[in-house]
Formats: structure tokens, sequence, C-alpha cells
């Protein structure tokens, strides 16, 4: 191996572990009540939590509500931040699942069925029936 390579990688490796101590530290001040410190961690990671919001939302009008959610939950839970993980990785976990239950409830609207309008939506919306289950109508 090339020595810039091995002092490369030496080099990612201990930035990606001060980055961990830098988060548990400010992870640890703010469960002691430094809530500066999870502004700290709000400043470090906002900018890739909102591209990968975006990248799932595809919604400009939903990103800064879906963002404070996000933060707001990893507060909230950050007593339960175990360190085996890198913050991040917990904190991307948080967000995906909070985009995956978004876009289920995005599917979820609802439709009146009193009137023709509303079968006719609901018709619209649903998948035509693929051929191997069109032979067994009932």
């Amino acid at each position: 191996m090339k020595e810039e390579t091995r002092i490369a990688r030496t080099d990612t490796a201990e930035s990606s572990m001060a980055v961990r101590a830098r988060d548990n530290r400010l992870v640890s001040r703010t469960l002691a009540g430094d809530d500066e410190a999870f502004e700290d961690l709000v400043r470090f990671y906002y900018d890739r939590l909102r591209a990968l919001v975006f990248h799932h939302l595809h919604r400009e009008d939903e990103l800064d509500d879906a963002l404070q959610d996000i933060f707001l939950k990893a507060y909230k839970a950050l007593p339960r931040f175990r360190k085996r993980s890198n913050f991040y990785t917990w904190l991307f976990r948080i967000a995906s699942n909070y985009c995956i239950d978004r876009l289920r409830k995005r599917r979820l609207e609802l439709v009146s069925l009193d009137g023709a309008e509303g079968r006719d939506a609901i018709e619209a919306r649903l998948p035509s029936s693929p051929r191997w289950l069109r032979r067994w109508r009932y």
C-alpha cells in the first residue's frame, strides 16, 4: 500500500473518532442541561439532515416543519442514545423513520364516498388488476 493512502486512511479514521468524541461530549452536556450543546449538534448536522429529508419528501414547503419535528424527537429521545453508534447514524435513523411515516400519511388522504365524484376519485386511484388476477374474477 502506498504511504499516502495509509496516511489518508489514518487521518480519516482519526477525524471520525474525533467527530464521535465531540458528538458524545455534546450529548453528555445536553443531558446535563446545557441546551447550547444541542444547538451545536443541530448546527453541525442541519445541512446534511436537510438534504436527506428533501431527498425523501421532495417538498420544500414541508422541509422546515419536518426538520423541526426530527430535531425535537431526537432531543426527547437523547437519554436513550447508547453511544454505540455515531450520533449522526442515530439521528439519520430518526429522520428516515420520520420521512417514512410522513410519506405513509400522504397516501392516506381521505376521500368522501357520499357523492359520485368521491367514487370516481377512489376508482381513479385503484390500480388496474394484473392480468393473472382478472381470470379469477368472482
